[in-house]
């Protein structure tokens, strides 16, 4: 007969008891870490990649133009996305108050709302520049997923320092002490 040691985890019901072989929990475990580090490696400590999109006006950005001479806050976002229009009006006020610091508004609004996008950025008067990626192409170089809001800040080489899927109020205190850190 097999011995198995078990191990009770605090995220078990403790009125259900339940517990998991510690065989299946290391395994667990060994996959959450894979995965942590796999998600860390491709957005933190890394090099922002190169993208060039077209902006609501149509004329193209490209990012390398960008990279070595200011902070760079990308935040991916949709028209139908609440959590997103409030971090933009986030960043919008961020921007104004950190002279040197670009935020970039890249829209994954498809083909049946991309003609909100423009009335949109118009009505708030934000003064970054909003790019478009309808594909979603360049969304998926940062969240294989796809989700939004997703916000990355690079610094001024062009490194990423931070990056974040989804958005709660206050997450933009993080943001400000980073960005506010990087210009120190």
């Amino acid at each position: 007969m097999t011995n198995y040691v078990c191990i009770r985890l605090s995220w078990c019901s403790r009125t259900a008891g339940r517990y998991l072989k510690k065989d299946k929990m290391l395994k667990t475990i060994l996959a959450a870490l894979m995965l942590i580090a796999l998600f860390a490696s491709t957005l933190q400590a890394a090099d922002l990649p190169d993208f060039s999109l077209q902006d609501i006006n149509g004329a193209r950005f490209q990012v390398r133009d960008h990279v070595g001479k200011e902070v760079i806050i990308i935040s991916f976002w949709a028209t139908w996305c609440v959590p997103c229009k409030q971090l933009l009006t986030r960043l919008e006020k961020m921007r104004l108050e950190h002279p040197g610091l670009l935020v970039l508004a890249i829209s994954v609004d498809d083909s049946s709302t991309l003609a909100a996008v423009k009335p949109y950025v118009s009505g708030k008067k934000f003064g970054f520049p909003v790019l478009l990626d309808i594909d979603s192409r360049v969304l998926r170089m940062f969240d294989p997923e796809s989700k939004v809001p997703v916000t990355v800040v690079a610094d001024k080489t062009g490194s990423i320092v931070y990056s974040r899927i989804g958005y709660l109020p206050g997450d933009e205190k993080e943001i400000r002490k980073i960005v506010e850190g990087i210009n120190r």
